[in-house]
């Protein structure tokens, strides 16, 4: 499946969630919302209750810095609609379920994202 690759800035990325309600986009490689596969936060890289704006991402990303130098990484953002709270993480896309929610589980996530379903796998 081709991937969606585009160079976005800060304020495109900020736009595109406030627009969906959330993203995933990796600022190495310019991917945006994996098609298929699992979205798994990495620990200590979540943040509630964020105030969606240029300066957040910018800070999510300075203060997460040593993972989003990977390749791997992508910047994660969703709107929790039955709380109105916006959350912020450093995530991985896993093709596989069984590792993905085994990665979950180790990084003591509440769930994870199924890209393919757009949906949330609660553990």
């Amino acid at each position: 499946m081709k991937k969606n690759i585009q160079d976005l800035s800060a304020q495109e990325v900020l736009d595109i969630m406030l627009k969906n309600g959330g993203i995933s986009y990796n600022f190495t490689t310019g991917e945006l919302n994996p098609k298929t596969g699992y979205m798994v936060s990495f620990f200590g890289t979540e943040e509630k209750g964020v105030v969606p704006s240029v300066k957040a991402i910018e800070m999510h990303m300075s203060a997460h810095r040593n993972f989003f130098k990977s390749e791997v990484t992508f910047f994660g953002a969703w709107l929790d609609k039955e709380t109105d709270i916006w959350y912020f993480d450093a995530s991985q896309n896993v093709q596989d379920k069984d590792t993905a929610m085994f990665l979950a589980e180790h990084n003591h996530q509440l769930a994870v994202y199924d890209c393919e379903k757009e949906t949330s796998i609660y553990l």
